[in-house]
């Protein structure tokens, strides 16, 4: 893993647990507290290491809260060198 996207894990990480602190995030504050420069860059690495956005994932959480059972587990999906974005030609 690169330095770079272990920062980017990490920041991912931290956004995921400040998420789950309050019952209804505002996910641009929580954006900004964790790094991110705007909202839709927490959005894109929130589908990229999750498969959720931070609303499917504030919708399973408190669905996983009414039905009282295990904590929401998300996936890591460490992103392969294909999926990541090149520039496009000239």
């Amino acid at each position: 893993m690169t330095p770079k996207l272990f920062a980017r894990v990490r920041r991912f990480q931290r956004a995921v647990a400040l998420a789950k602190q309050g019952p209804s995030p505002d996910w641009g504050h929580l954006a900004l507290a964790c790094g991110y420069f705007d909202q839709s860059h927490l959005v894109r690495d929130f589908v990229t290491f999750s498969g959720l956005s931070p609303t499917e994932f504030a919708r399973h959480r408190g669905e996983r809260v009414k039905e009282n059972k295990s904590r929401l587990k998300i996936p890591m999906a460490i992103p392969s060198s294909s999926t990541r974005r090149r520039p496009a030609p000239k």
